[in-house]
């Protein structure tokens, strides 16, 4: 993942860090969200995007929490997850919105205003894996083999 300084971000277990940023695709320059740390702390991260400008939000597959790091991999805040009974798949950023997808739909997580504002139920997708974001009320839910198109209300 890159932010619009260039930098590349990534995911990673090497070391016992669990997310960095790269320079030159060579030197490590900053190291974050390591699993001896307290409210930072990233146990089993799985995808990592691009926040607003200058920072970035992780999903932790453990706790499903969201994570906000600034570009200097500085913690910013956590989200938990807001579905307890169904666990996080994968999120998405469109506009100072997090499109957080679960299991049984979509929910939508104002940045701007700090709270959640939209949810949208889904039908019955099997072996779901990622969610893009088209504009804010369309959004494309990637399964094992096909690509579903997704409404959601404003």
């Amino acid at each position: 993942m890159t932010l619009s300084t260039g930098e590349v971000y990534v995911i990673c277990d090497a070391a016992n860090y669990k997310a960095a940023k790269i320079n030159d695709y060579s030197d490590v320059s900053i190291v974050f969200g390591s699993a001896n740390l307290g409210i930072e702390k990233l146990e089993n991260p799985a995808k990592i995007i691009k926040g607003s400008q200058l920072d970035m939000w992780v999903l932790d597959k453990n706790t499903g929490d969201l994570v906000n790091f600034n570009n200097f991999g500085v913690y910013q805040r956590r989200l938990a997850n807001p579905d307890k009974k169904n666990p996080v798949i994968s999120i998405a950023n469109f506009n100072d919105n997090l499109f957080i997808l679960h299991s049984t739909g979509v929910t939508v997580y104002d940045l701007k205003r700090g709270k959640y504002s939209r949810f949208c139920y889904i039908p019955l997708i099997k072996n779901l894996t990622d969610i893009a974001v088209i504009d804010k009320s369309t959004v494309l839910l990637l399964s094992k083999d096909s690509v579903h198109v997704l409404g959601i209300p404003n």
